[in-house]
């Protein structure tokens, strides 16, 4: 059987996103390896009070990219399909499977905590394989999802293949 992979209590990992934004994550490997049930911890810290969010893009560019965007007056966190601009879209109830997922707004930040399967149908994988993966990054003007502006929207790459990895199993 395949066991139901849990987050460590703490999350090692930091990135400096911007001198805004701070990504604290933690990777937790398939167990057993062949059964693709890791997961990836995240908690995303914004110092702004608007919707956040992150994704997971083919380029560093926003179409085709599955992004993870938390909307604190609805209290969600959900995983929403992007295509061209201002093309951003829920999906489906099936894909919906984020974990362990909280938004908080308190003194003048934004933090968006989550649990994801690091590969999923139909989605682009987090690789922990030593290949780079395309992450982007934007944040909202105020709590309801539209358009970032120019100044709120970035993109960098990460490669996991030296990331400490934490193996508790539940």
């Amino acid at each position: 059987t395949t066991a139901e992979l849990s987050c460590p209590d703490s999350l090692s990992n930091t990135i400096e996103i911007d001198s805004i934004s701070t990504l604290s994550y933690a990777i937790v490997p398939s167990n057993p390896p062949e059964s693709n049930n890791g997961i990836f911890c995240g908690k995303l810290s914004s110092d702004n009070i608007g919707w956040i969010g992150l994704g997971i893009s083919p380029d560093g560019l926003m179409s085709g990219s599955i992004a993870i965007i938390a909307l604190p007056d609805d209290n969600s966190v959900l995983k929403y399909s992007l295509g061209t601009e201002r093309s951003v879209n829920p999906m489906s109830e099936e894909q919906q499977t984020l974990r362990d997922t909280s938004i908080l707004q308190l003194y003048g930040r934004t933090i968006m905590t989550f649990t994801k399967l690091l590969v999923e149908e139909d989605e682009l994988p987090i690789l922990t394989d030593g290949s780079v993966n395309f992450f982007i990054h934007a944040r909202g003007f105020s709590n309801t999802l539209g358009y970032h502006g120019p100044s709120n929207r970035l993109s960098f790459q990460m490669d996991f293949g030296g990331v400490d990895v934490d193996a508790d199993v539940t």
